[in-house]
C-alpha cells in the first residue's frame, strides 16, 4: 500500500495518509507530482525493457510530451545483487538534481524523501506509482536492505542521472524505507483489528438488542396472558355472583 509520512527535521511524525488521491494532493501543493497508472496487462518480472515501456507506451508518451524527456530507461534490482548495498548506498544522502527525477514503479517498492521546506515528506512508492521530483528538490531515496523494485526512468538531460550532495546529515534521523514499510503495515493491521473490533462489537449491539426485545415481547405476552386471566377470572366471579343472587330470589318466592 502507497503511504505518505510527513516528519519534522527531527523525526517525529506530523501526518500519515494512505489514501492515494489524498497522497497525490497533498504532495501538489509542494509540487511534487503524484499518480497511480493503470494497465490491463500483468506483466511478469520477467518482461524486459521493450515490454514494460509497450505496455505502458499510451502513459509514458502523455508524459514525454508534457515535458520534452530525451530519454526513457527500465531499471530493476533484487535482493540477490552483489551490488545492493553499494548501490543503495548511492541515494541515501540528501541531494539534488538540476534535472527531473523522474520515475514509475512497474513492479515492488521504494521510498522518496522529499525536503522542499521544514518537513520531511516520506513517500512509500508501490507497483504502479508515478512520481515526478521537480530539479533542485532535496530529497533522497532508499530501497531497504533487500531491494526488489523494477522502474521506469525519465531523463531530459544527455547526463542521465546526477546528484549534487548537500551535505546534510538529516537523513539519519528519518526512518528507513524498511521501518516506513513496517509502520505502514502495522498501521494497516490496526486499522483491520479496530474494523474487525468495530464489527463483532457491532453484532454484540445487534444481538443485545435483539435479545432486549425477544425479553420485552416475552413480557408483554405474559402481561396480556396476566390480564386475560385475570378478566375471565373477574368475568366468571361476576358470573357466579348473578347465579347465587338468582337462586336466593328463587328461594325468597318459595
Amino acid at each position: 500500500m502507497s503511504a505518505l509520512i510527513i516528519f519534522d527535521e527531527q523525526g517525529r511524525i506530523l501526518e500519515k495518509i494512505k489514501e492515494h488521491n489524498k497522497i497525490a494532493e497533498k504532495l501538489k501543493s509542494i509540487g511534487i507530482r503524484f499518480e497511480k497508472w493503470q494497465t490491463e496487462k500483468e506483466l511478469p518480472w520477467s518482461a524486459d525493457q521493450n515490454e514494460v515501456i509497450q505496455t505502458y507506451k499510451n502513459d509514458i508518451d502523455r508524459i514525454n510530451s508534457e515535458f520534452g524527456f530525451k530519454s526513457i530507461d527500465v531499471v530493476s534490482l533484487t535482493p540477490d545483487n552483489p551490488k545492493k548495498v553499494e548501490l543503495r548506498n548511492m541515494f541515501l544522502s540528501e541531494h539534488i538534481h538540476t534535472d527531473f527525477e523522474v520515475r514509475f514503479f512497474v513492479d515492488g517498492s521504494g521510498t522518496f524523501y522529499l525536503h522542499p521546506d521544514d518537513k520531511v515528506y516520506v513517500v512509500l512508492c508501490e507497483k504502479g506509482d508515478f512520481i515526478s521530483v521537480p530539479a533542485n528538490t532535496k530529497h533522497w531515496f532508499d530501497m531497504g536492505n533487500e531491494p526488489f523494485f523494477k522502474a521506469i526512468r525519465f531523463f531530459s538531460t544527455p547526463d542521465g542521472w546526477v546528484a549534487n550532495f548537500t551535505g546534510s546529515d538529516i537523513s539519519q534521523k528519518i526512518p528507513s524505507h524498511d521501518e516506513i514499510v513496517k509502520m505502514t503495515k502495522e498501521d494497516t493491521t490496526e486499522i483491520k483489528e479496530h474494523t474487525k473490533k468495530t464489527k463483532i462489537n457491532k453484532a454484540k449491539s445487534v444481538k443485545k438488542s435483539e435479545t432486549k426485545k425477544a425479553k420485552s415481547a416475552k413480557k408483554s405476552i405474559k402481561n396480556r396472558k396476566m390480564k386475560n386471566s385475570l378478566k375471565q377470572e373477574k368475568t366468571k366471579r361476576k358470573i357466579q355472583i348473578k347465579q347465587k343472587t338468582k337462586i336466593k330470589k328463587s328461594k325468597k318466592k318459595k
